[in-house]
């Protein structure tokens, strides 16, 4: 096929060569783009370029935003045991997410963020301290779920990897697997898979989400908007967590289904959850931002 392109096309000019040289990374996205456009693929290449800055800009704005405000996701959801063919009701989830985006080199864009979760009861809806495990009977005690703050770097094609490497055993994906209009509505499918290998077990813990993003397609025309509403569902799929007290031979695995929305006002955000996080963590409730802000690269 690289052979088809005619040469004015594959050939990059002599002062971008020399540029590359200079600076030690090669010629940008855009200097490509720039020499690509004497031939007559330009025309086609700036017309996907362009379709591909849409998608990322409108991903950034359904998810987090083009500025530096704080973004943070609200959503609640429910566990499930799965066993052969049925789903055993577990507990549920109260989750909070908070989000900071910064524009990167090339096109790129990072993202720093951290989750803060309680499992609740079923039936009362408050947090957990202690759970029965419908399962096996077991009493555990039930931890305070909070993710390491994480640096991640969104590409132009609208997958994403940390910043930093993975361990050696452990793996990730994340990227966007369609992005359509529907209706009056954007609509983004996003898929996660996740494992990674610990000591002493016999198998790696694997982890898989699928995330829909739902936007109006009305709010995102306006060009000059940083943010627009933006409702989120999940399903994701899991190894037993070791605080479940599950048996090594027990069959299955936990399965979640949940929705929320991303730009909640911290205040709106559910009173269980609230209450919960102003008594364990009142120090870190004055300012959720500032773990993150510490991730990104210096300006």
């Amino acid at each position: 096929m690289a052979n088809s392109i005619p040469r004015q096309g594959r050939d990059l000019p002599a002062r971008l060569v020399a540029r590359g040289a200079r600076d030690k990374t090669g010629p940008t996205r855009r200097d490509c783009l720039a020499a690509l456009a004497g031939s007559g693929l330009g025309i086609a290449a700036a017309g996907a370029a362009a379709a591909s800055d849409d998608r990322l800009r409108d991903y950034i704005r359904m998810r987090g935003a083009l500025d530096d405000r704080l973004v943070v996701g609200d959503m609640c959801g429910q566990y499930y045991a799965v066993i052969d063919d049925e789903i055993v009701p577990l507990f549920g989830v109260l989750s909070a997410t908070f989000t900071r985006w910064r524009a990167g080199p090339d096109g790129t864009w990072w993202r720093s963020s951290f989750e803060h979760a309680y499992y609740t009861d079923n039936d009362s809806g408050e947090v957990l301290d202690e759970w029965r495990n419908p399962v096996n009977g077991k009493v555990c005690k039930v931890p305070v779920w909070t993710s390491q703050p994480a640096l991640c770097v969104l590409e132009p094609d609208l997958s994403t990897h940390l910043a930093k490497a993975l361990p050696a055993g452990s793996f990730m994906e994340d990227k966007v697997i369609s992005m359509e209009t529907l209706g009056a509505d954007r609509v983004v499918l996003e898929r996660v898979k996740a494992s990674s290998e610990f000591p002493g077990a016999k198998r790696p813990y694997r982890y898989g989400e699928l995330v829909t993003l739902r936007a109006p397609a009305a709010a995102l025309r306006q060009s000059d908007s940083a943010r627009v509403p933006c409702s989120v569902s999940f399903t994701n799929v899991s190894g037993y967590r070791p605080w479940m007290q599950m048996d090594a031979q027990q069959p299955g695995h936990l399965m979640a289904q949940g929705a929320g929305d991303y730009g909640a006002a911290l205040d709106a955000l559910p009173a269980v959850w609230l209450k919960a996080t102003k008594r364990l963590n009142p120090a870190w409730w004055a300012d959720p931002a500032r773990s993150i802000e510490a991730l990104f690269p210096p300006r």
